[in-house]
């Protein structure tokens, strides 16, 4: 059997202005830069090579348009992971 399997380590998801956005920006890229994030006390390692995605698109539900921008970054686990 062949299949994706996904599990939520974190997802963040709140109201704030375009400068503690912008903050946060800087802050995970330094932290991309350096090797390792950290998210809830937790550190990831991340690797030289990484893949990037980068997404804008318009979006209409119910009448109400918005714009959304997605930034993607992956990497291969270091070793297997068993959920």
């Amino acid at each position: 059997m062949s299949g994706k399997l996904k599990q939520s380590l974190y997802r963040g998801k709140h109201i704030t202005t375009k400068t503690e956005a912008a903050e946060l920006l800087r802050k995970l890229a330094d932290q991309i830069d350096s090797g390792e994030i950290t998210l809830q006390d937790t550190p990831y390692k991340i690797p030289n090579q990484v893949k990037f995605a980068l997404e804008l698109e318009k979006k209409i539900k119910k009448g109400t348009e918005k714009t959304e921008l997605e930034l993607e970054i992956s990497w291969p686990a270091e070793s297997p992971v068993t959920l």
